[in-house]
């Protein structure tokens, strides 16, 4: 059960509603996480309020507004009041002394001239202080615009020097790039010139051979039995190829088939006739830049050496080194019969003469052919070499034109990159500072708007404070009326069940008083019953000839007047005395004191009525 208290409560609880059981289904809109039933749930009450026994409101209710400090939301620290806080007190007073004038009808004619001028003095007070208020503004302004621009001077060459360093720094970087650029540049032009100037790629390749421990070029070039004099490989056998020569024993020949091997091999026909195959079929890679077609390497030296050496080989001579063997097959353990060995016939020297002599002829007649393909092929290109010489000759000074007019308007379009990037950045840092410096001034102004709003809304909160009154008190009726209702409904009932404000001690107190009145009624009835009862003693003494009838009726008489109140009054008693055991022990003095007091004053009436 919650725990009920007579202290004013500003929070009362929140009311039980009985839970409905399930019944008919009913249709229900989509709900928010807000409802309209939990945008109040609690009254509006002001901070503080008058006590019910006052009669006027006191004046710290309306200095409430006034107050100014860290205190909330107990207001402790408040700065003390300036001038222009007491002159508002002053003039609240005022207003209050006259509505209270008007409130009681005591507003004669005369004085609302003397209304009107106050209220102009008012409105001329209000003036001045926004002028004041404006000046002081002005003046606030003028130190903003002034520590603006100082930040505005520092923040811009803040900047300034952060875009020199910047731009020092890729200067640095472009600087230290294009002399690596340049040092790359050079490396390879030296390795071209080295290349074409040293003999194109055979003279690379020698000096690498020299370069590798091979030898070096002068002291080939010296000895007339290295390499470098050996024929090259358009003038027939290339002596830098005798790794690419095969060695084999003459010894095996007698294990092949000496008829076959005596004609000359098939492919040795068609070898030589066709320049863009090898001997073996394959195709040879054409170089472009060699006119001259590549000749056979089987030449007539190489081709006399292996008919000797065949020759040698019939008539049984020994181990002999010959050309290379194209055709070999695996050795056969097979014993036949020598065969007979190949003859040939052999020829007059007149005839070998003249063959040489057509060889040598064909040779020439060849190369002539060359030469006069290679004499008409450049005759054929000559208009277009002209040409090509004369557009080279002028596409050299346009190239060098041209790529002066690239770097000037490659160099331009960087400063002018250059010149925009750093336009925007100092444009976007002046729009942050001014948007901050605006936003700022432009929040000041709001917060002095807002504050001079705020304190006429005070001043109008003071002149139409009764008026407001009533409207929030009609306005909120309903609901406070029912809270207050339950709220008096819950201390009337704290008070009945505890008993501990003021309204249950000053009952107990009232009906402990009648309780002593009554005893003190009670033991004057009772003396007065004991008179009365003497009295009928010695009535009945005097008249004992009385019937039973009229001692009965007595007898009931007096039982009516005297026991059954009596009865009643105890149960009475009783009663009180078992509902109030936990009354308050300074109560139960006044009361004994009150009931002593009637005491003596009664058994004064009593001596009084005696004598």
């Amino acid at each position: 059960l919650p725990l009920h208290t007579t202290t004013p409560d500003f929070r009362p609880n929140t009311p039980q509603f009985p839970i409905v059981g399930p019944g008919k289904p009913r249709s229900r809109a989509t709900q928010s996480m807000f409802r309209e039933s939990s945008a109040q749930t609690i009254p509006w009450q002001p901070d503080g309020k008058a006590a019910k026994e006052c009669q006027n409101t006191p004046e710290v209710l309306y200095l409430d507004k006034l107050e100014w400090g860290p205190g909330k939301p107990y207001r402790t620290g408040d700065l003390p009041a300036d001038f222009y806080t007491t002159a508002i007190i002053n003039k609240m007073r005022h207003a209050r002394a006259w509505m209270d004038l008007v409130e009681a009808g005591q507003f004669p004619s005369w004085m609302k001239s003397r209304d009107s001028i106050i209220n102009d003095v008012v409105v001329k007070d209000w003036i001045f202080r926004e002028g004041e208020i404006d000046e002081l503004q002005d003046i606030r302004l003028e130190l903003l615009h002034r520590l603006q621009s100082e930040q505005r001077v520092k923040q811009t060459s803040r900047n300034s020097q952060k875009l020199s360093k910047l731009w020092a720094a890729k200067k640095q970087e472009m600087e230290r790039k294009m002399t690596n650029i340049r040092k790359t540049r050079d490396r390879e032009l030296r390795k071209l010139t080295a290349l074409h100037e040293g003999g194109g790629r055979a003279g690379l390749v020698a000096r690498m051979r020299s370069a590798r421990g091979a030898g070096s070029v002068t002291h080939a070039s010296k000895d007339p039995t290295s390499d470098l004099h050996a024929p090259l490989a358009r003038h027939g056998y290339q002596a830098r190829r005798r790794h690419a020569e095969i060695l084999y024993d003459p010894g095996l020949l007698s294990l092949e088939d000496h008829n076959a091997l005596a004609e000359p091999p098939p492919w040795l026909d068609s070898c030589g006739q066709d320049l863009t195959k090898s001997c073996s079929g394959h195709l040879l890679p054409r170089d472009p830049t060699v006119l001259c077609e590549r000749e056979t390497k089987w030449s007539e030296k190489f081709l006399e050496n292996l008919h000797n050496d065949l020759k040698k080989t019939r008539l049984g001579a020994a181990a002999m080194t010959a050309g290379p063997l194209h055709v070999l097959k695996s050795r056969k353990e097979c014993f036949v019969e020598r065969p007979r060995t190949p003859e040939v016939e052999s020829l007059d020297d007149l005839e070998e003469s003249a063959h040489q002599a057509a060889l040598v002829l064909q040779k020439i007649i060849r190369g002539r052919a060359v030469q006069n393909l290679m004499y008409e092929g450049r005759t054929r290109a000559a208009e277009l070499t002209e040409e090509l010489k004369t557009t080279h000759g002028l596409q050299k000074e346009d190239k060098i034109r041209i790529a002066n007019e690239e770097s000037k308007a490659r160099e331009f379009n960087a400063r002018r990159t250059e010149t925009e990037l750093r336009e925007d950045t100092i444009s976007a840092l002046v729009d942050e500072l001014c948007g901050g410096a605006v936003s700022a001034a432009l929040d000041f102004l709001e917060k002095e708007l807002r504050r001079l709003k705020e304190e006429r809304r005070q001043h109008a909160f003071l002149m139409i404070a009764l008026r407001e009154k009533t409207m929030r008190e009609a306005a909120e009726a309903g609901r406070r009326q029912r809270e207050e209702h339950r709220r008096r409904e819950h201390d009337e009932m704290f008070k009945q069940i505890l008993g501990v404000t003021q309204g249950t001690v000053e009952a107990y107190l009232s009906e402990i008083i009648e309780e002593g009145v009554e005893l003190a009624a009670e033991e004057d009835a009772s003396v007065r019953a004991k008179a009365q009862a003497m009295k009928y003693h010695d009535e009945l003494i005097e008249n004992a000839d009385l019937t039973t009838a009229t001692t009965n009726e007595m007898v009931a008489e007096l039982v009516q007047q005297f026991l059954l109140p009596h009865a009643t009054k105890t149960a009475t008693r009783l009663r009180i005395n078992m509902l109030q055991n936990s009354s308050l022990e300074t109560a139960r003095s006044t009361i004994f004191g009150l009931i002593n007091s009637a005491e003596a004053k009664q058994g004064k009436m009593r001596l009084d009525g005696i004598g």
